[in-house]
C-alpha cells in the first residue's frame, strides 16, 4: 500500500514543501489559463477544420500532469492535519 513519505520531515520542512507545491500549483493554473486563452483565439481565428489534434493536445495533458501535484497537496496537507500544525 502507500506509505507516508513525509512523515519524516520536520514541521519547517514540511511548511517548506507546502509552499512549493502551493507556487508549482499556481504556475500549473496559470499556464492552463494562457493555454486556454490561445487556444480559444485559434479556434476563432482559425476554421475548426484546420485546427490540427496537436493544436489541442496540451489542453488535454495539463489536467493529467497536475494530478501528482494535487497528490502530493493532499499527502502534506493530511500530515500537517496530523501534527496539528
Amino acid at each position: 500500500m502507500s506509505k507516508n513519505i513525509y512523515k519524516d520531515l520536520s514541521n519547517e520542512d514540511l511548511l517548506k514543501k507546502k509552499a512549493q507545491f502551493k507556487g508549482l500549483s499556481i504556475a500549473f493554473g496559470i499556464g492552463f489559463i494562457v493555454i486556454a486563452a490561445v487556444l480559444i483565439y485559434i479556434l476563432v481565428n482559425k476554421s475548426t477544420t484546420k485546427v490540427s489534434f496537436a493544436t489541442l493536445l496540451p489542453m488535454f495533458t495539463l489536467p493529467i500532469t497536475f494530478l501528482p501535484v494535487l497528490i502530493n497537496i493532499s499527502l502534506l496537507n493530511k500530515e500537517l492535519k496530523s501534527r496539528n500544525i
